[in-house]
């Protein structure tokens, strides 16, 4: 399978990049339940890559290397079940689903032992190497944006069959949508295939437009709440800290892949507010949510969060620790609370938590309003 293939190849080129160019580089608390609160969110609807995917890349192509089914996945999991969350235990969907009172643990949409009763309160339509960019999703053989928005029309009339078409359109007017693309694109596939078509900046414009298109259609298929997650600073997950050399916490802030991230960041914060003004019409909002802010305070001061390292991740301390390279032979931290990342690219489940925290202002405001 070349998925990881082309990680591997996109990772030599970020050094090949790194080495060319000039850059800014310097040599959880306990959640408290909405479940009292009066709300009217119906369910919490995902979308997205890695950061999202409750589990949907265990049903896809058997010879797809990008699953996270296997251990130590979920360690932390009830019962310690792999369920194909990037992580040692829930996501920041789950979060947000549990605290508002309508499920737990968000399913993956493929899950077909899951019956739509299930999916009503959540669902998650995310997998684990998809980006805005179609090509994100087509190289590393999982579901493209394009595709979950088909699931997600696929959804919506299923609802309609059971609900009618008038209960499945409120369903879905009072449903919070969640949607995170973009770190496989800015990452690994710009460059791999895309270094040759686009300068970074005409390759985050592009982007751009493909992230507006895609808001627009969760919105023409009536989703109304649209929260639009903040990229993390790429470039201080631990494997590019390696590739970069800025191992130092203060540093990976300012290395090129982080600011990289950080202007798609700006132009899709300008992006949504534009689109707020056209939803805001029919009664409708898209939420940029401010990610970055709260992380690279974690970051920055991880022994105020009780971390003990926020550059070397649990599983593991080479190269690719980060999906199949995570696995059951791989050194695996006693503590997962003291680690900011569990694998190469993942945060941990408390790291999810502190940033549900920073972000509840915003989800309480969406659901008293």
């Amino acid at each position: 399978m070349a998925s990881f293939t082309m990680i591997v190849l996109s990772l030599l080129r970020v050094i090949f990049f790194f080495s060319t160019h000039n850059s800014p580089m310097v040599h959880a608390q306990n959640l408290t339940s909405s479940k009292n609160l009066i709300h009217k969110v119906s369910a919490v609807l995902v979308f997205g890559d890695s950061f999202f995917d409750t589990g949907n890349n265990n049903y896809i192509n058997i010879f797809s290397e990008s699953k996270a089914n296997h251990i130590p996945y979920g360690i932390d999991y009830p019962f310690q079940i792999p369920t194909g969350r990037y992580s040692n235990g829930v996501l920041l969907p789950d979060i947000i689903a549990s605290y508002l009172g309508l499920t737990e643990f968000i399913p993956p949409y493929l899950d077909k032992t899951k019956d739509l009763q299930t999916l009503m309160t959540g669902v998650s339509f995310a997998s684990g190497g998809s980006g805005y960019d179609e090509l994100s999703g087509q190289q590393m053989d999982v579901i493209s944006c394009q595709k979950q928005l088909y699931y997600f029309k696929e959804y919506r009339t299923k609802l309609e069959l059971t609900m009618g078409y008038i209960g499945a359109q409120m369903h879905l007017e009072n449903a919070l949508f969640l949607v995170n693309f973009g770190t496989n694109d800015l990452s690994t596939t710009y460059f791999g295939q895309r270094i040759t078509q686009f300068t970074v900046e005409g390759y985050q414009q592009f982007l751009l437009q493909n992230a507006m298109k895609f808001f627009q259609g969760l919105f023409d298929l009536g989703a109304r709440t649209i929260v639009v997650a903040e990229l993390l600073p790429i470039g201080c997950t631990p494997v590019l800290r390696l590739v970069t050399g800025t191992v130092l916490s203060e540093a990976c802030l300012l290395n090129l892949l982080s600011n990289i991230s950080s202007d798609f960041n700006k132009k899709l914060q300008d992006g949504t507010n534009l689109m707020q003004l056209e939803f805001l019409k029919y009664n409708g909002r898209i939420i940029y949510a401010n990610l970055l802010q709260p992380f690279s305070d974690i970051i920055q001061n991880p022994l105020k969060y009780g971390y003990e390292s926020g550059s070397v991740a649990c599983c593991g301390l080479g190269f690719t620790n980060v999906g199949p390279f995570c696995n059951s032979l791989s050194k695996i931290c006693t503590d997962r609370s003291k680690f900011v990342y569990f694998d190469n690219f993942h945060p941990t489940q408390k790291t999810y938590q502190i940033l549900f925290n920073a972000i509840r202002s915003v989800i309480d405001l969406l659901i008293i309003t």
